[in-house]
Order: C-alpha cells, then structure tokens, then sequence
C-alpha cells in the first residue's frame, strides 16, 4: 500500500479583526477578501520543516475499537444517528474507506483520528461533556 493512514482536520472560525499579513500566510491583496481564519501549523520535522499543515497524523488501532461506541452510547449516539449525519456515500467510495475488518466503521474512526492527532499536536481537544451537553440542549428548548 503506496498511501499513508492518515486523517486530517481543517478547524476555521469566523474572523473578529482585520487579518493582517503578519498573522497569515494571505498575500495582501486576499485579506480583505477573507472573514475567517483558519488553523495552521508549522512542521519542525523533516521533511520539509516549516512548511503548514492542518494538524491530523497516522491512524492507530485504538481509534476503531469497539469501546467508542459505548463512549458515544453514554452520549446517546448510536452508529446508527452517527451514520445518518457523518456518513457521506460519496465519500464513502475513495479507498481509504474500504473495509479493514475494524470494530468501527471507518467514516467514524478516522475522525477520531483526526480529533486524536489535533489534541497530540496542539492541545485542542473537540469534545462535549455530558453535563455542557445537557445545558446545550436545555437553552435550546
């Protein structure tokens, strides 16, 4: 197999200051265009250090085991709700989707790859608390 295991995040959030060209990589005719920012980081290592990238790395065994989804069930998520909102089935036909005998299905493991390697990398963590959870969907009732 000549492709890395690899998963990926692009984290962005709208934009409250002007960009200016010494926090972005946007040449200065494209900043005034721009009213997000997105997250990028420098390699340190070889190959090419400096270069940018979206945090994500190699996927690990621990990212499909089945005890996900009795982490998910506490939250109420069956696969199920999860298929129905993750699931793209265009997507679902590139390689990197096909079967690998893995306790979960792997349109949900490699986004736990991606959220694992973006916490390992910069100390982002995308989660939710039962308890921030349950608050949430108190204020939107």
């Amino acid at each position: 197999n000549r492709w890395k295991e690899a998963s990926s995040l692009i984290i962005s959030a709208a934009c409250k200051n002007q960009i200016t060209p010494k926090t972005s990589i946007l040449k200065l005719a494209e900043v005034d265009k721009c009213n997000f920012e997105i997250l990028a980081l420098k390699k340190r290592s070889t190959p090419k250090p400096q270069l940018c990238v979206f945090p994500g790395g190699s996927v690990s065994i621990a990212d499909s085991v089945q005890e996900w989804e009795g982490l998910f069930s506490k939250f109420g998520l069956t696969l199920n709700v999860l298929s129905d909102s993750l699931a793209n089935t265009n997507i679902l036909k590139l390689p990197i989707f096909n079967d690998r005998n893995e306790d979960l299905p792997r349109w949900l493991s490699l986004r736990i790859t991606a959220i694992r390697e973006t916490f390992e990398e910069c100390g982002i963590l995308l989660c939710k608390s039962k308890q921030t959870q349950n608050t949430l969907q108190d204020q939107s009732a």
